[in-house]
C-alpha cells in the first residue's frame, strides 16, 4: 500500500495537469521553462505534462473545422509565437527528447503540437507571418520526421505524417511556393518505408469512426499528404507536375481505396478531378499515372452500393460512378481521347519528336478498362461501358472478343442481361461526324466534305451485327421454347437491322454528296459489302416466318407477334434479298388470329396497335403483295380490309401508314396510274369514321367495283376523257345503276351509296377543268335514281348533287320553298341523344325525313346544334347534306354569332357549294369561307373549284372568288406546292379575266393580290407562267392604255426587257397612264434587266426628263437619279461584288453617251430630289455643266442666300472644277472664283453642319480648286470662322476626313484650322467619353481618322486640351481599343508634365479592366490587350525616369507572355527602359516571371524555365528571327506564326539568370535541358546581329562549365556535343572582332541533337549519335546526314526523309547556308526526288517548303533562276500535276515565283538571261491561272504582273515579255469567274492597297490567304489598275475598259478623277 499511494497521487496530479489549460502565453512559456529545468535535474514528467496540457488545449473539438478569430486558443498561440521567436522552447524540448531516452515517450507530442499550431495559424491570413516563420524552422526537421517514418513506432509515424501534411498544407494556404517545394523535396517519397504507410489502418476498418478526419489513421494522413501536393488550389502547377512524376507512389494510393471510408474516397476523387480540370498541368503527366491499373482499383468501389452515414446520397458506388463517367466518357477530357470513329488510327506521325505509339486505337487505357467491367452483374458498370463505347466508337469492334459475353440463348438472367447490353451497344449512333473532313477557306469559314474512302469493313460489321452474335445463336433464340428468350433475341436482331438501316442511309448520303455513279464508287462498294455480309449473318427468313406463325395466347402472344412483325418489316426494308428467298402471303398478316393481336382489327391498342403498324409497313415494303386477291375465306379482298382499317382506326400513326400503303398500292395500278393524286379524292369521299353503319355498304360496293374494273379496265376507259379520271368512276356509276335497277340493295344501303356517289362526283369536279364530264355523270346518276322502286330519299341525293354541281358554276341564289314548319320531331330526338351518337343520328335523320327543310327549320336546327358539344361535326354534316339552293345554310345562319370553335374549319368544297352572293358579301360568312380555304388539305381541288366559280360568276361576286383563290394559292406555296399555283394560273378563265379591260377597280385589286400570292418574279417557272400574262398585258397597254393600267401593273415584274421599253415608249408618246411610269422605270432599272434596257432608256432619257418635269413626282425624280447613276461610272462600294461587275461594265459602256438635250434648262431646284437630279446631270453631261456654270454666275446672290436648296448641284460643279485645276486645265472651267467663294459654305453645309436628310457629299476634288497658298489660307480662315465649337456637328467622320485631307494636301497652310479643329473636337470628345452610353460605329471611325490627323498635323494639339481626354479615356474607356489608340498618338505628340504621366500609368494599373486582362492573359484577345500596352509604353517613353518604378513593373509582369507579338515587344521595351533607368538587370524581372500569367513566388528561374512549353521553345529555335537584336526599343512586326513564338531575347535572359544565380543539381540541370532552352543560344550562333551572337557564345561557355561540374546520366553526351560544336568554330578574339556567324543548318543540327540526347525516345537520337561519333569535328560547309537520310531505305525511311527535309527547310536562311547546300547539289537532288514522288504528298509539300526557304535568299533565288532554269522546271511540274497528280499546287508555285520576283537581283538576271527569265516567269503565272484558279491565286498573280509592268527592261539587248497583255486577259477571266460567288461588298479603297504582301516563308507556303475574299478582290483590281497605267502598257481596249469600270466602281480616286476628266473633255 505504501508503494501504491504515490502512484495514486501522481495519477491525480497527471489528470489535473492534463486538463488545466494555460491562461496566457507567459504561463505557457514559464511552464515549459520550468519543466525543462526539472528534466535537467532528473524529472522528465514535467515536460510531458506541460506539452500534453498545451496539446489538449489547442486541439479542436469534434466537428470544429476552424478556430474563430477571437478564440482564446488562437490568441495564446499567437502570443506564444510572437514572444518565443517561432516556438524556440518547443524546439529545444524536441531536440532534448530525441537524445534523452527518458523522454522518448514524449516524442509524439511535439510533432503533434507543431501540426496543430501550423494548421490554426495557416487558416488565418493575419497569422501567416508567424506560420511562415515556424514553417522555416520546421523544414530542417523533415529529415528527423523521415527517420520516424522509417522506424517501428506507430505513434511516431502517425505524428510525423501528420506534421508533414500540416507543413505542406500551410505552405499552400500561404502561397509559399518555395517553401512548399522544400517540404516536397524533404519528404523521401522513394524511401522503402513509405509504401508500408498505405497498409497502416486503424483497427476496425472504415466502420471504426464515422468521421475519419477527426481521428485519422496513418493511411488517411498519408493519402491527404499526397493530395496536398496534387491540389491545384494549394500547390503550384510545376510542383504538381513534379509530384505526378512519382508515378509508382501515386499508383499505390489507389490500392486499398475500396476499403477507405466514404469521406476519404470522396476527397480523393475531388482532388483528382481538380487536377484533371486544371489546364496548366500537362495531360501526359496525368495520363502517366492514370493507366488502367488505378481505374481497376476504383472499380472495386462499385461493390459498396449502400449509404454509409446519415446522408442517403453518400453512396461510394454512385460517387465513383459519376467520377468515372466524367473521366472516361467525354472525348477530349480525362483519359478519353477523340478517336476517328470506325477509321483505324493513322500511322505514327512523321515528326521527329513523336512518341512511339502502342496499339491500334486512340483509347488503349479505356480498351483495357472495358475488359474488367461486369456489365451483366452491375447496372452502373453497364452504363459506364455503354457511355465509353458511345464516346469511343473505335472500341466497339474489339470489345466483343475481349469480354467474351455469353450469348448462346438460354433462359438465364446472365444471358438476358448480356443480350440486352449488346442491343444497347448496337443501338449507339453511327459516327457520321468522322465520315467528314474539314477545309478552312481563306475567309475563315470551315466547310465539311466527305472523305474519299469509307471506313474498313470489319468495324462496321462489328458495330452493326457482331460476329459474337452468330447466325446459329439468333436462329436458336428465335426457335426457343421460352417466349422470353424469343423476345430478347428478336429485340436484339431488330436493333441490329435498325442500325444497319442507319448505316446504309449514312453511306447513301456520302454517295450522293460525292456524286458516285455505278459500282465504281468506294462508298457504294463498301455499302454493298456491308449488306452482303450482314445478309450472311442474319437468320434465314423461314426462321422468322415460323416465329411469326407460332401460336401464343394472351399478352405474351401479342408481345411476340409485335416482335415478329417488326422483324419481317425490317427484313423487307433492310435485307430485301433475304426476305425474298421464301414466298409467303404477307396479306395474311391482316387476318392474324385474335389471340395474337389481329393486325386487321381497328379497336386495338398497345402491342396490338404496334403489330398493325408493322404489318402495314411490311405490306408497303413488299413488292409481291396481291392486294386485289381474296383474304382467305373472306368474301372481300385485302383492299377492303385496308380501307376498313383506314376508316376505323383511332390511331393517327396507323391511319397515316394505311394512307401511305394505299397510295403505294393503287398509284401503280391501272386505276390511278394516270394521276396518283386522285386517290385522295376517293378517300375523302368515303364515309366519316363516326358513321360506322355506312362503312360496310360502301366498302363492299367499292371492293366489288374495283374487282370488276381490274378484270376489264379497257371496257371503262373508252367512255372516259383521255387520262382525266380513273376508270373506276365508270364502274361505280355502272354498278350503282345496275344494283338500283335490279333492287339488289336495300333502301338504307341505297341512300348510303347515293351519298357516297354524291361526295365522289363533287370531289372529281375539283379535278376537271371542264365540268361537261361531271354533268354527264350527274345525268347518268339521276337516270339511275329514277328507276322504278327507288326510294324518294335516294332520288333526293341526285337532286342535291345536281344543284351542287350547278352551284360550282355559279353561286346559288339561296332561295327556299317552305314545306315544313319549325319544331321538327327529329330535332327533338336528335337533341336528346348523347353527343357521340348525334352526328350519325343527324345524318340518318336528314336523309330519311321529307325535304326540303324550311329556312326556319334550318335555323332551328342550327340553334340546336350550337348548344351541342359536338357542334363542329354537326355543322359540317349540315353543309354536306343540305340542298345548297333550297336549304342554304348561309341563308339561315346568323352573321354575328360564331358558328365553330376557334381552331375548327369546315370542308371547303361543301362550304363553297353553299356560298351564295349574299354570303360572299357578308364579312362574317366570307371570313368562314376564307378560313376554310386557308385550311384545305387538297389545294389543287380547291383551286379548280374556285376556277369553275370564277368562270361563271357575275361581277358583283367575282372579286370575292378571286380573293379566295389567292388565299388557296398562297397556302399552297407556303406548303411547298408551287405547281398548284402554276396550274391555276394556266386557266383560260383567268387569262380572259386579265385581258378584260372593263373590270371594275375592286376586281382589279383582287387580281393584283392574286398575282402577288400565286407567282414570284424571282422564280424561273413563275416567270415562265407569268410571261404569257405579261405579253397580254403589254399588248393590252398598247390598245387601251388608260383603262388597262390597273390590270397591267401586277404583271410589270414579269415584263421582258423589250416589253418594258415598248411600254415606256407607249406611255411617253401618249402621255397617259402616268401611274405606270414609275413601276415600269423601276423594273427597267433592276439589276437583271438594266443591261438589256440601257440603250432604250438612254434614247428615252429626254422624254423621261420632260415627263418628270411635268408630273413633279419626287419618286419619279428619284428613279431618274438612279437612271443617271446607272448611265454614269459611279462608286458602288456598298454593292455586292456579284452584282457590281455587271453594273460597272454597263455604266462604263454608257460613258460615251451624251445625256444632254439640245438646250438644257437650269432653274432653282424645287425639292431636294430635283437638286440631286440636277447634280447627277451636271456630273454626267458637259452641256448641263456648262449651262449650270452660266446659271450660277447669274444667280450667285440667290445661291448665297439659299445655298441649301442647290447644295448638291454646286458640289457636283465644284468637283468637276477641282479635277480641272488638278490636271492643269483650269481654263476649261469658267467662274472658278465663284466656286472658291462658295467653297466654305459648301463645306459647312455638307460636312460640318449637314441637315438630317442630307447624306455626306464628296468634296475631295472640290478642294483642289484652291491651287495657291493664299487661296488655301483664306479658305482656312473663313472655315475657322464657321467651325462649330460645340456639339457633335464639329466632330464626325466627314469633318475628320476633311481635316485629314487638308493636312495631307498642305499641312502648313491649314495649321491654324487644325488647331481650331483639335480644340473643339477634344473638348466635345471629353464630354462624350465620360458618358455611360456606348460609342456608335461612326464615332469609332471618326476616332480612327482623328488619330491619323494628329499624326499628320504640323502643330500637335495643346497639352491642356489633350490631358482631360487622356484622363477620361483611362478612367472610363480603357477597354475601348480605338479610343486608347488615339490616346497613345496624342501622348506621343504632346509634351505632358511628368506627374501627369505617372498619374495616367497609375490609373491604368488600378483600373478593373487592367486587372481583368492581367488575370486572363492567355484567354484575352490581343485586341483587348494591345491598346493598353501601347499606351503604357508611350507613357514610359514620354517620362521614363518617373514611370520606371518597381510596383509598376510588377503590375505589368503578368501581361507579358514572352512572345514576339508587338504587344510583348512593347512590354520588353519597358523592361529595357527600367534596366537603363534603375541599373537593375533584366534577370531580376525574368526570375519572377511565370508562363501562366501570375508572378512566381518561388524566386527560382528554374521554375519559370520548366514551366515553358518545350515544343514552343524548339519551334522558336527552328524559326529563329535572325534580324532581332538586343535593341528592344525597335518594335518589329512579325508574321502571325512567328509572333506566337517565344521571344529569343527573353529566353536568353532567362538562361543567363539560371546559370548566374541558381544552384542546380544534376536533375535540375537535366530538366532545364529538356525545356530546350539551351538550344536557343546554339541557334543564336547563326544570328545576323553581333550582340545576339556574343550573348549566345557567352551562355554556351557558361553552360559548358556547368556541365563539367555537374553529374547526371546524359551529362557525357551533352558535354561531347558541346565539345563537338566548339571544335568546329575557328578561334577568334572576342575583344577585337565580332563572333563568327555559323551556318544555320549546322546550328540547327546541333540543336536537334541536343534535344535528342535528353529525349532519347525521339526518332533522330540513334542517327545523330552515330553521325556524331563517326566524325571528330563538324564540317560547317556540309549538310549533315544529307544522303543517308534523303535516300534512306530502312523501315523508317519516310521519317528519315521528312526529318532531313525539315532541317533543310528551317536551315536555309543566309548566304552561307546556300553555299553549303549548293556545294552538295542539294536542290538538284530535291528536284529529282519531287519528280519521283508523284503520290507522296508529304515529301512534295516539304520540298516545296524548302524551295520557298531558298527563294527567300536573294543570292539563292538569283542563282536558281539563272543557272538551273527553275521556271522551266516549274512549268514542267505544273503540266505533270495537271495530268497526273491529284493536288492543286498552283498557289504554291505562284508564291515561289512571287518570292523570286521580290528578292532576286533583276539586273543580274536580265544580263545573264537577256531578259528571257521574265518570259519564263510569266509563263508559270499563266499556267497557274488555270481553269480552277481561286481568288488568292488571282490576287498573287496580279502582284507579280504589277512588278513586271512597273520594272520594264531598259536594255535593248534583253527581250521584253510579250505575254503580259495576254496574262492580264486571262487574269480578268478568272476574276470574272470569282465575282459570281462573292456576295459581300468590296473592301474600301485606301492607301494600304499600295502594299504588296511580304514574301512567303516555308511555313506560310500552304497557309490559306488571311485576307477576306472582298479584300483580295479590291487589291487585285488595284494592281491591275497600276498595270494598265504603267508606261508602255499595251492592254487590249476591252481589258482596259473592264479594269477601269471596276476601279471606278470601287472608288479608286485616281480612276474617278480620270473618269470625270474624260466625261467633260478635260484631258
Amino acid at each position: 500500500m505504501s508503494q501504491g499511494a504515490p502512484k495514486k497521487a501522481r495519477t491525480e496530479k497527471t489528470v489535473t495537469a492534463s486538463t488545466q489549460p494555460f491562461s496566457s502565453a507567459d504561463e505557457l512559456r514559464t511552464a515549459l521553462a520550468t519543466a525543462h529545468q526539472r528534466c535537467q535535474s532528473g524529472d522528465p514528467e514535467g515536460i510531458k505534462d506541460a506539452v500534453t496540457r498545451f496539446r489538449n488545449q489547442i486541439t479542436p473539438r469534434h466537428a470544429e473545422e476552424k478556430l474563430g478569430v477571437n478564440d482564446g486558443r488562437l490568441t495564446i498561440i499567437r502570443e506564444y509565437l510572437e514572444r518565443s521567436a517561432g516556438g524556440q522552447e518547443l524546439f529545444e524540448i524536441w531536440d532534448r527528447a530525441q537524445h534523452d531516452s527518458r523522454l522518448h515517450s514524449a516524442l509524439p507530442l511535439l510533432p503533434s503540437v507543431f501540426s496543430l499550431i501550423l494548421t490554426h495559424t495557416a487558416q488565418h491570413t493575419h497569422l501567416h507571418p508567424l506560420a511562415s516563420t515556424l514553417l522555416k524552422y520546421l523544414i530542417p526537421q523533415l529529415r528527423t520526421l523521415q527517420g520516424y517514418i522509417g522506424g517501428g513506432r506507430t505513434d511516431l509515424i502517425l505524428v510525423a505524417v501528420k506534421l508533414m501534411g500540416a507543413m505542406a498544407d500551410a505552405a499552400g494556404r500561404m502561397g509559399k511556393a518555395k517553401e512548399m517545394r522544400e517540404v516536397w523535396e524533404g519528404i523521401g517519397w522513394g524511401a522503402k518505408s513509405m509504401p508500408k504507410l498505405l497498409n497502416m489502418r486503424r483497427k476496425g476498418g472504415r466502420d471504426a469512426a464515422k468521421d475519419p478526419f477527426a481521428r485519422p489513421d496513418i493511411r488517411t494522413l498519408y493519402l491527404r499528404l499526397h493530395l496536398t501536393f496534387l491540389s491545384p488550389t494549394l500547390c503550384p502547377p510545376p510542383l504538381i507536375a513534379a509530384h505526378l512524376a512519382q508515378r509508382d507512389s501515386l499508383v499505390a494510393l489507389f490500392r486499398g481505396l475500396s476499403d477507405d471510408p466514404y469521406p476519404v474516397v470522396r476527397q480523393f476523387l475531388e482532388v483528382w478531378w481538380e487536377v484533371w480540370m486544371d489546364g496548366r498541368i500537362s495531360k501526359s503527366a496525368k495520363i502517366a499515372v492514370w493507366s488502367e491499373g488505378p481505374i481497376e482499383q476504383l472499380l472495386k468501389l462499385y461493390a459498396r452500393t449502400s449509404d454509409e452515414d446519415d446522408d442517403p446520397t453518400h453512396v461510394p458506388a454512385d460517387t465513383v460512378h459519376h467520377f468515372l463517367l466524367a473521366l472516361c466518357t467525354k472525348p477530349g477530357q480525362g483519359v478519353c481521347f477523340r478517336d476517328d470513329g470506325w477509321y483505324p488510327r493513322p500511322a505514327a506521325t512523321d515528326e521527329e519528336d513523336s512518341k512511339p505509339r502502342r496499339g491500334k486505337v486512340f483509347n488503349r487505357i479505356l480498351q483495357n478498362v472495358l475488359r474488367n467491367l461486369r456489365v451483366g452483374e452491375d447496372e452502373r458498370m453497364a452504363e459506364l461501358a455503354l457511355r465509353i463505347l458511345e464516346a469511343c466508337p473505335e472500341l466497339v469492334p474489339g470489345y466483343w472478343p475481349s469480354v467474351q459475353l455469353t450469348l448462346e440463348p438460354r433462359l438465364s438472367s446472365r444471358w438476358i442481361a448480356n443480350i440486352a447490353f449488346l442491343g444497347r451497344v448496337i443501338s449507339l449512333h453511327v459516327p457520321t461526324s468522322t465520315f467528314h473532313t474539314s477545309f478552312t477557306s481563306p475567309s475563315a469559314t470551315t466547310t465539311f466534305f466527305y472523305r474519299s474512302s469509307p471506313p474498313p469493313l470489319h468495324p462496321i460489321l462489328e458495330s452493326t451485327l457482331p460476329s459474337a452474335l452468330s447466325k446459329a445463336h439468333l436462329s436458336k433464340g428465335l426457335q426457343s421454347s421460352a417466349p422470353l428468350v424469343q423476345h430478347c433475341t428478336a429485340l436484339a436482331l431488330a436493333k441490329c437491322l435498325t442500325k444497319l438501316s442507319r448505316v446504309v442511309e449514312a453511306f447513301r448520303a456520302a454517295e450522293t454528296a460525292l456524286e458516285e455513279e455505278g459500282e465504281s464508287g468506294q462508298w457504294g462498294k463498301r455499302r454493298r459489302e456491308v449488306e452482303r455480309e450482314i445478309r450472311r449473318r442474319v437468320p434465314d427468313v423461314q426462321v422468322v416466318i415460323a416465329f411469326a406463325q407460332q401460336k401464343n395466347a394472351g399478352e405474351t402472344g401479342n408481345l411476340l407477334t409485335e416482335s415478329a412483325l417488326r422483324l419481317l418489316w425490317l427484313y423487307q426494308r433492310v435485307v430485301p434479298d433475304a426476305a425474298q428467298e421464301t414466298k409467303f402471303d404477307v396479306g395474311k398478316l391482316l387476318f392474324a388470329a385474335k389471340d395474337k393481336g389481329a393486325a386487321g382489327l381497328p379497336d386495338v391498342e398497345g402491342f396490338e396497335a404496334l403489330s398493325q403498324l408493322h404489318a402495314l409497313r411490311l405490306l408497303e415494303e413488299s413488292g409481291d403483295f396481291n392486294w386485289s386477291a381474296r383474304a382467305g375465306s373472306s368474301l372481300h379482298s385485302y383492299l377492303y380490309s385496308i380501307l376498313a382499317l383506314y376508316l376505323t382506326t383511332p390511331q393517327p400513326p396507323i391511319r397515316t401508314a394505311t394512307s401511305s400503303l394505299l397510295t403505294r398500292l393503287l398509284s401503280t395500278s391501272v386505276l390511278f396510274e394516270h394521276d396518283p393524286a386522285e386517290l385522295d379524292i376517293w378517300l375523302s369521299a368515303l364515309p366519316s369514321p363516326s358513321a360506322t353503319a355506312e362503312h360496310h355498304p360502301v366498302l363492299s360496293f367499292l371492293d366489288d367495283c374495283v374487282q370488276r374494273c381490274l378484270k376489264t379496265p379497257y371496257r371503262y376507259l373508252e367512255d372516259l376523257p383521255a387520262s382525266a379520271v380513273s376508270p373506276l368512276i365508270a364502274t361505280v356509276v355502272e354498278q350503282l345503276t345496275a344494283k338500283l335497277a335490279k333492287a339488289l340493295v336495300g333502301p338504307e344501303d341505297a341512300r348510303v351509296l347515293a351519298a357516297f356517289a354524291r361526295r365522289l362526283v363533287l370531289g372529281l369536279a375539283g379535278k376537271m377543268k371542264d365540268l361537261a364530264f361531271v354533268d354527264d355523270l350527274v345525268e347518268k346518276l339521276e337516270k339511275a335514281y329514277g328507276a322504278e322502286g327507288v326510294a324518294e330519299t335516294v332520288k333526293r341525293q341526285g337532286k342535291i348533287l345536281a344543284r351542287a354541281v350547278k352551284a360550282l358554276k355559279a353561286p346559288p341564289s339561296g332561295s327556299s320553298k317552305a314545306s315544313r314548319k319549325s319544331g321538327s320531331p327529329f330535332i327533338v330526338d336528335f337533341v336528346s341523344l348523347p353527343a357521340n351518337e348525334q352526328p350519325a343520328t343527324l345524318t340518318l335523320s336528314l336523309r330519311a325525313t321529307s325535304r326540303p327543310l324550311a329556312p326556319t327549320a334550318v335555323a332551328d336546327l342550327l340553334a340546336a346544334i350550337k348548344k351541342s358539344p359536338a357542334k363542329d361535326d354537326l355543322v359540317e354534316i349540315l353543309f354536306a347534306e343540305l340542298d345548297p339552293k333550297t336549304e342554304n345554310v348561309f341563308a339561315a345562319l346568323d352573321a354575328e354569332e360564331p358558328l365553330l370553335s376557334d381552331e375548327r374549319t369546315l370542308d371547303f368544297r361543301d362550304t363553297l357549294v353553299h356560298a351564295s352572293p349574299t354570303a360572299l358579301t357578308t364579312p362574317a360568312h366570307f371570313d368562314l369561307l376564307r378560313s376554310s380555304a386557308m385550311a384545305c388539305s387538297n389545294h389543287a381541288v380547291a383551286a379548280q373549284l374556285l376556277l369553275h366559280r370564277i368562270a361563271g360568276s357575275s361581277s358583283d361576286v367575282l372579286a370575292s372568288h378571286v380573293q379566295l383563290l389567292a388565299v388557296v394559292l398562297k397556302s399552297a406555296r407556303k406548303g411547298g406546292k408551287p405547281e398548284v399555283a402554276h396550274n391555276a394560273m394556266s386557266s383560260s378563265a383567268l387569262f380572259e379575266l386579265f385581258g378584260n379591260a372593263e373590270v371594275d377597280s375592286i376586281v382589279s385589286t383582287a387580281l393584283a393580290g392574286l398575282v402577288k400570292a400565286a407567282l414570284d418574279p424571282q422564280g424561273a417557272l413563275d416567270c415562265e407562267v407569268g410571261g404569257r400574262y405579261a405579253a397580254q398585258a403589254a399588248e393590252l397597254l398598247t390598245t387601251d392604255t388608260e383603262s388597262a393600267a390597273s390590270l397591267v401593273k401586277p404583271w410589270i415584274p414579269f415584263f421582258a426587257a423589250s416589253q418594258l421599253t415598248g411600254a415606256l415608249d407607249v406611255l411617253l408618246d401618249r402621255s397617259t397612264a402616268t401611274g405606270l411610269l414609275e413601276p415600269l422605270l423601276s423594273q427597267a432599272l433592276s439589276p437583271s434587266i438594266f443591261p438589256h434596257t440601257r440603250l432604250a432608256l438612254r434614247a428615252s432619257f429626254s422624254s423621261l426628263l420632260a415627263s418628270a418635269a411635268a408630273l413633279a413626282s419626287p419618286s419619279l425624280d428619284a428613279l431618274l437619279v438612279r437612271l443617271v447613276a446607272r448611265l454614269s461610272p459611279a462608286q458602288l462600294s456598298t454593292t455586292p461584288i456579284s452584282e457590281l461587275a455587271g453594273f460597272a461594265e454597263a455604266q462604263w459602256a454608257g460613258l460615251a453617251d451624251d445625256l444632254s438635250s439640245s438646250k438644257p434648262k437650269i432653274g432653282f431646284p424645287a425639292t431636294p430630289v430635283r437638286d440631286e437630279l440636277l447634280a447627277a446631270l451636271i456630273a454626267r453631261s458637259p452641256a448641263y455643266r456648262t449651262a449650270f456654270g452660266k446659271w450660277l454666275a447669274k444667280n450667285v446672290d440667290s445661291v448665297r442666300e439659299h445655298p441649301q436648296d442647290v447644295l448638291r448641284s454646286v458640289v457636283a460643279f465644284a468637283e468637276i472644277a477641282g479635277v480641272a485645276v488638278q490636271l492643269g486645265k483650269a481654263d476649261s472651267v469658267a467662274d472658278l472664283d465663284i466656286v472658291r467663294d462658295l467653297l466654305p459654305t459648301i463645306v459647312r453645309l455638307s460636312v460640318l453642319s449637314p441637315a438630317p436628310e442630307t447624306p455626306e457629299l464628296p468634296i475631295q476634288f472640290a478642294l483642289d480648286v484652291l491651287d495657291t497658298s493664299e487661296q488655301r489660307q483664306a479658305f482656312a480662315r473663313r472655315l475657322a470662322e464657321v467651325w462649330p465649337s460645340k456639339g457633335r456637328s464639329g466632330f464626325s467622320v466627314a469633318s475628320t476626313r476633311l481635316v485629314h485631307h487638308l493636312l495631307r494636301s498642305n499641312a502648313a497652310d491649314y495649321a491654324e484650322l487644325s488647331g481650331e479643329f483639335f480644340e473643339s473636337t477634344l473638348k466635345w470628345l471629353v464630354r462624350r467619353v465620360v458618358e455611360e452610353d456606348e460609342f456608335e460605329e461612326d464615332l469609332h471611325d471618326a476616332i480612327d481618322l482623328l488619330a491619323s490627323v494628329v499624326r499628320d498635323a504640323t502643330r500637335p494639339p495643346k497639352a491642356h486640351h489633350v490631358e482631360p481626354l487622356l484622363t477620361a479615356a483611362v478612367q472610363h474607356r480603357l477597354d475601348d481599343g480605338k479610343l486608347m489608340g488615339l490616346a497613345t498618338v496624342l501622348l506621343s505628340r504632346t509634351q505632358l508634365k511628368d506627374h501627369r504621366v505617372v498619374s495616367l500609368v497609375q490609373s491604368v494599373i488600378a483600373s478593373p479592366h487592367f486587372r481583368t486582362i492581367s488575370r486572363a492573359r492567355s484567354s484575352s484577345p490581343l485586341s483587348f490587350r494591345a491598346p493598353v500596352v501601347r499606351f503604357v509604353r508611350a507613357c514610359f517613353v514620354a517620362h521614363a525616369s518617373t514611370c520606371c518604378q518597381i510596383p509598376t513593373l510588377e503590375a505589368l509582369l503578368p501581361l507579358y507572355s514572352a512572345s514576339l507579338s508587338e504587344d510583348d515587344q512593347c512590354i520588353l521595351a519597358i523592361f529595357h527602359l527600367f534596366e537603363q533607368q534603375k541599373r537593375v538587370s533584366l534577370a531580376t524581372v525574368a526570375r519572377a516571371w511565370s508562363p501562366e500569367g501570375a508572378t512566381s513566388s518561388t524566386g527560382r528561374t528554374l521554375d519559370a524555365i520548366t514551366a515553358l512549353d518545350a515544343h514552343a521553345v524548339f519551334d522558336t529555335c527552328t524559326s529563329f528571327p535572325h534580324q532581332l537584336s538586343f535593341d528592344v526599343q525597335k518594335v518589329q512586326s512579325q508574321p502571325e506564326p512567328i509572333a506566337k513564338l517565344y521571344d529569343p531575347r527573353f529566353l536568353l535572359a532567362l538562361l543567363a539568370s539560371l546559370l548566374r544565380d541558381d544552384e542546380l543539381t544534376g536533375l535540375e540541370l537535366l530538366e532545364a535541358f529538356r525545356s530546350n532552352i539551351f538550344c536557343v543560344p546554339v541557334v543564336g550562333l547563326a544570328g545576323r546581329q553581333a550582340d545576339v551572337r556574343k550573348a549566345s557564345y557567352h551562355l554556351l561557355a557558361v553552360a559548358y562549365e556547368w556541365l563539367e561540374t555537374t553529374t547526371f546520366v546524359e551529362q557525357p553526351e551533352l558535354l561531347y556535343l558541346m565539345q563537338y560544336l566548339r571544335n568546329a568554330i575557328a578561334p577568334f578574339d572576342p575583344t577585337k572582332t565580332d563572333p563568327p556567324r555559323l551556318p544555320r543548318i549546322a546550328t540547327l543540327f546541333i540543336a536537334h541533337s541536343m534535344r535528342a540526347v535528353v529525349n532519347p525516345a525521339t526518332h533522330i537520337f540513334p542517327l545523330a549519335s552515330r553521325f556524331l561519333l563517326q566524325r571528330p569535328t563538324m564540317d560547317l560547309a556540309d549538310v549533315p546526314m544529307l544522303y543517308s537520310l534523303l535516300f534512306s531505305n530502312g523501315d523508317d525511311f519516310r521519317k528519315d526523309r521528312v526529318w532531313i527535309l525539315k532541317l533543310l527547310r528551317d536551315g536555309m536562311r543566309g548566304r552561307e547556308d546556300w553555299r553549303v547546300t549548293r556545294r552538295r547539289h542539294t536542290w538538284d537532288l530535291l528536284a529529282s526526288l519531287f519528280e519521283a514522288s508523284p503520290n507522296d504528298k508529304t515529301t512534295r509539300s516539304l520540298i516545296l517548303e524548302v524551295l520557298a526557304s531558298i527563294t527567300l535568299n536573294p543570292s539563292a533565288a538569283t542563282s536558281l533562276v539563272s543557272q538551273t532554269s527553275l521556271f522551266t522546271w516549274i512549268a514542267q511540274q505544273h503540266a505533270l500535276q495537271s495530268a497526273e497528280a491529284p493536288e492543286n499546287l498552283s498557289l504554291a508555285w505562284l508564291r515561289v515565283v512571287y518570292n523570286i520576283v521580290c528578292v532576286a537581283d533583276w539586273d543580274l538576271l536580265d544580263r545573264s538571261t537577256r531578259g528571257l527569265w521574265r518570259t519564263d516567269a510569266l509563263e508559270v503565272v499563266g499556267l497557274a491561272l488555270g481553269v480552277q484558279a481561286d481568288l488568292a491565286a488571282v490576287h498573287l498573280a496580279s502582284c507579280i504582273l504589277r512588278r513586271f509592268a512597273l520594272r520594264r527592261t531598259s536594255d535593248a539587248h534583253t527581250a521584253a515579255p510579250l505575254a503580259l497583255p495576254r496574262l492580264v486577259t486571262r487574269l480578268l477571266e478568272r476574276l470574272r469567274q470569282s465575282e459570281v460567288n462573292l456576295s459581300e461588298a468590296p473592301s474600301s479603297w485606301g492607301h494600304d492597297l499600295d502594299l504588296d504582301p511580304a514574301p512567303f516563308s516555308a511555313h506560310a507556303l500552304h497557309v490559306p490567304a488571311a485576307s477576306s475574299p472582298a479584300r483580295l478582290y479590291t487589291e487585285t483590281l488595284s494592281r491591275l489598275w497600276e498595270v494598265m497605267l504603267a508606261p508602255g502598257s499595251s492592254l487590249s481596249p476591252r481589258d482596259a475598259d473592264a479594269i477601269a469600270a471596276r476601279t471606278v466602281a470601287l472608288g479608286g480616286l485616281e480612276a474617278v478623277r480620270l473618269c470625270v476628266a474624260g466625261v467633260h473633255g478635260i484631258l
